[in-house]
């Protein structure tokens, strides 16, 4: 789809219709979440209409379906302040099955904002342990225990547990899972 993009709006281009290319650019933008598709929309607009156009784009992203296309999209753009909004915002909702996204967020949110590092970490660990999946037992618990080092950082964790009460409550919920359980402690 990204190559009938570019062939589409070159030609748009080439006919010299800039307006038909700059909707196009937006609403695939809105659809996708794709960077490039905003910085080639960003790139034409006059001087301070591109700021009021990226903040647009960004309280967008906060809003779509899928928290994780938004929270890929923060990390590519790179807006590592709304990855961190965003996460605290749709905590819940993060898909706890894609580490690689979530982990990539915990790596760069993790110095200026524990809490949202805190967050992407607890999301794999509850989705790993709600499903057995046991060969990622390691991984988690060494997330666990990242999330401990972050809970010094964090002076207000708002209406999210502490990390106390969050370890407390896994304990309840998962004590049968013994191999984790020895991974931690």
């Amino acid at each position: 789809m990204a190559d009938w993009d570019t062939a589409y709006i070159t030609s748009l281009l080439a006919l010299d219709r800039l307006a038909d290319a700059q909707h196009h650019r937006w609403e695939r933008f809105c659809e996708t979440l794709a960077p490039q598709m905003l910085r080639d929309y960003l790139k034409v607009l006059p001087d301070f209409d591109d700021i009021d156009a990226e903040d647009a784009a960004k309280a967008h992203a906060l809003t779509v379906e899928d928290p994780m296309a938004a929270l890929r999209f923060f990390l590519a753009w790179p807006d590592i302040a709304m990855a961190a909004r965003l996460i605290e915002e749709r905590a819940n909702t993060m898909d706890g099955d894609q580490t690689e996204t979530l982990t990539a967020a915990a790596d760069a949110l993790r110095g200026r904002y524990p809490l949202a590092a805190v967050l992407a970490w607890r999301a794999m660990i509850d989705y790993v342990l709600w499903y057995g999946q046991s060969a990622r037992y390691g991984h988690i618990a060494d997330h666990l225990m990242d999330c401990a080092a972050a809970d010094q950082d964090i002076a207000d964790y708002g209406t999210f547990p502490s990390h106390q009460a969050y370890l407390d409550a896994l304990q309840r919920q998962y004590k049968q899972k013994t191999s984790f359980w020895t991974r931690v402690f």
